[in-house]
């Protein structure tokens, strides 16, 4: 599981996913956490909150938190990531990630919205997801550049968007 941020949109429901790791799949495979530095406390203190603690329970497979620093390459057991810097509420602790899976590459933004720095992340990127919530500021230019990456990368998914053009469903 990666996690871009500490909103509850996108980590809240870790401690369920374990829970019905353990009860409904019984579960023998570690499971792996990656997330923003205090991924792992942040995940306890979740469980902790919804009345359903994990830090005591009994789990037929490992668990194992990784914070993933920005920019490091870390190595997660299948896959390896690494994440990046983006603009987003910055008490939420925001990261975009890349994510290499079985030779393929998969990019992120978070709910970071557009940034001048995103292009970079995606070159080479076989699937770029990026979650344009509409408040942003989208000139011309962006949306050439949004344009741009679509035309560069096998597949692109702009999500949460109401921009004009058809950016709003999954480009082939």
């Amino acid at each position: 599981i990666a996690v871009s941020h500490f909103h509850a949109d996108h980590f809240a429901g870790i401690p369920t996913f374990v829970l019905a790791s353990i009860y409904a799949d019984h579960r023998r495979q570690p499971l792996v956490v990656a997330g923003p530095p205090g991924v792992e406390a942040r995940v306890v203190a979740a469980a902790d909150a919804m009345g359903h603690g994990i830090r005591e329970r009994d789990m037929s497979f490992a668990l194992r938190c990784v914070e993933l620093p920005a920019v490091r390459l870390v190595d997660l057991g299948p896959a390896r990531a690494r994440s990046f810097p983006v603009n987003h509420q910055p008490e939420s602790c925001p990261h975009g990630l890349e994510l290499e899976v079985g030779g393929s590459r998969l990019v992120y933004s978070g709910d970071t919205g557009w940034f001048d720095g995103f292009p970079r992340h995606t070159r080479g990127a076989d699937l770029v997801v990026v979650c344009l919530d509409g408040s942003e500021e989208l000139d011309a230019a962006d949306l050439l550049l949004i344009e741009d990456l679509r035309d560069k990368s096998p597949l692109v998914v702009v999500t949460k968007s109401d921009l004009p053009g058809g950016f709003d469903r999954v480009a082939l």
